[in-house]
């Protein structure tokens, strides 16, 4: 597999970076590809948290796809010095054994823990606010957070704030609520070797709001090319995706920054959208 460099190839454009339905994202995997294909994206992957339901499903479409060069993509949640990151793998097995055992096992988990929070939620208001229909169906691979946060605005939950403090507002109620499941999130030494010994590639996701949380990147670099990280995603829309953090100024500061760094280590750079719904994938990559 060829992952082709956004950076150095200005003609090009591609997106290493989408969710579909199977985790947070609004579009089903084939409704990416076909989009995909109306923007003229050259390349791209389907990097669901904890799942490769989409390439399982496009694999048995593939006759029926529009010509577009789509890679298999997975985003891992692990830890990196007690702070949760996001490790993107690319061009994997996707039948490896214990790949698939560790999503299985996580989905299992995150299912358990949502429905569970569902019914604190009940509880904390005594009476129906969510019912697990509400949120669980056949479609989902992996359940999280944003799927009860978003259904809560939907309802009119802290309807007085902006969109981004409702969301804080009620992610912070979220992590006050006890359950009796917790997803432990592997390390990333160890979620790298699950795609690398699936023969994949390993791509560090957005750098930069690990450099908001008081990460070194200097010093992750190097410790992650030590244990065989290939590349890191240095195209990114900040600004886009987190305006209360990054200005369109300090993108661009930043996006140069981890373009020299990632020189300097010799890493892979990518170019992804982080992108969950028709809209992000639309103006994330209808310019240039």
């Amino acid at each position: 597999m060829e992952l082709i460099n956004p950076i150095s190839m200005k003609t090009r454009k591609v997106d290493y970076h989408i969710h579909s339905y199977l985790s947070d994202g609004d579009l089903s995997p084939h409704e990416i590809v076909e989009l995909c294909y109306v923007l003229h994206i050259d390349a791209f992957s389907i990097t669901d948290h904890d799942s490769i339901g989409s390439v399982h499903r496009l694999k048995a479409l593939s006759q029926q796809l529009p010509p577009s060069k789509l890679i298999s993509g997975v985003e891992l949640d692990c830890m990196y010095q007690n702070r949760e990151i996001h490790l993107l793998g690319y061009d994997f097995d996707e039948d490896d054994a214990d790949l698939n055992t560790h999503l299985k096992v996580t989905q299992q988990l995150r299912r358990k823990r949502i429905v569970e929070q569902i019914h604190k939620i009940n509880e904390y208001y005594n009476r129906l606010v969510i019912s697990e229909n509400d949120i669980v169906n056949d479609e989902k691979e992996t359940y999280m957070k944003p799927h009860i946060i978003q259904k809560l605005i939907s309802l009119g939950f802290h309807a007085e704030l902006p969109y981004e403090s409702a969301y804080q507002t009620i992610n912070k109620f979220l992590n006050e609520l006890c359950t009796e499941t917790e997803i432990i999130k592997i390390d990333i030494l160890e979620a790298m070797k699950l795609i690398k010994n699936a023969g994949g590639i390993c791509v560090l996701a957005h750098p930069a709001y690990y450099h908001a949380k008081g990460i070194s990147l200097d010093s992750m670099f190097m410790k992650l090319k030590n244990a065989c990280l290939d590349g890191v995603e240095v195209n990114y829309p900040y600004h886009y995706n987190s305006p209360d953090i990054f200005s369109p100024q300090e993108e661009q500061e930043i996006i140069h920054q981890l373009e020299s760094m990632a020189d300097e280590h010799q890493y892979l750079k990518t170019s992804g959208s982080d992108a969950h719904t028709k809209r992000q994938l639309i103006d994330s990559n209808n310019h240039g």
